[in-house]
């Protein structure tokens, strides 16, 4: 599978099923729904594609999370939901 994620792209969590891989603890991993920007990337299997991320938002600098739990962030579709979700101003009649 190719990854269609870059660095500094913003994505967000869709499997936060981490189990206890690498030792990471469920409360220390990405959350899912949540929105990160992806710091860098490397590529952990060569033989399979297989890529890793590393988030902004994590101070951990060596922890790197497999790109297969995020997709990328659609900014448009958020901008629109978030304007849906905006108070509007209704005029009260004279």
């Amino acid at each position: 599978m190719r990854c269609q994620i870059v660095t500094g792209q913003r994505v967000v969590c869709i499997d936060d099923d981490w189990g206890t891989h690498n030792g990471v603890l469920p409360q220390t991993a990405p959350v899912l729904g949540l929105i990160y920007t992806v710091e860098s990337l490397r590529l952990i299997n060569n033989m399979e594609g297989e890529v890793a991320l590393s988030l902004t938002e994590w101070e951990v600098s060596e922890a790197w999370w497999s790109a297969e739990h995020f997709r990328p962030l659609d900014e448009a579709r958020l901008h629109r939901f978030r304007e849906h979700l905006a108070p509007r101003r209704v005029e009260e009649p004279a």
